[in-house]
Parts: structure tokens; sequence; C-alpha cells
């Protein structure tokens, strides 16, 4: 398993306890029931960026995890973009 599914699944289970157990800033009464294929569903189109807005968080604690999780997933992906144009260019090096 590598990072980014590391990431995903660790990032499913933060999703599914934080948004199943409620609000702690409101004596956990805000509930937002989510299944655990939600969770990973709404993670993957997150980290995509696609963002299609049918699964949302809507707990307090939920959507103040996610913001950090964004940030993170777009972090990882402008490495990943680096990365791949770097060694894209160093193949084209050796062909010339």
């Amino acid at each position: 398993m590598d990072h980014l599914d590391r990431s995903i699944v660790g990032s499913d289970v933060i999703v599914f306890k934080v948004e199943n157990s409620g609000d702690p800033f409101a004596d956990f009464a805000n509930v937002h029931a989510m299944s655990y294929w939600e969770c990973v569903y709404f993670t993957l189109v997150t980290m995509s960026t696609v963002g299609y807005g049918d699964v949302y968080c809507q707990t307090t604690l939920g959507r103040f995890f996610m913001v950090f999780f964004i940030l993170g997933a777009l972090v990882s992906q402008s490495a990943n973009h680096v990365t791949l144009s770097r060694g894209r260019s160093g193949y084209l090096r050796q062909q010339s």
C-alpha cells in the first residue's frame, strides 16, 4: 500500500467517525449518518478536485478536517505533477 492509498483510507475513516458521531461543539447533536462507502466516494471525489457536491460534511469538525485534507491533496498533486514533468523532460533530453 503506497502513500496515496494510506492517506485515502485514513481520511475515509476520519470522515466516517467524525460525521457519524456528531458535532462535538453542539453536544454531538448534529449527526450526519454516512456509510463507509459514501466516505470513500466523498474523499476520492474531493481529492480528484471534481467535487460533485452530492455528498458533503455537515459537522463543524468534519468541515474543518476537509479544509486540511483538500490543502494536503493539492500539495500532493502539485508534487506529482512536478515529478512527472521532470521525468518527461529528462526522457525527452535522452531521446535527442
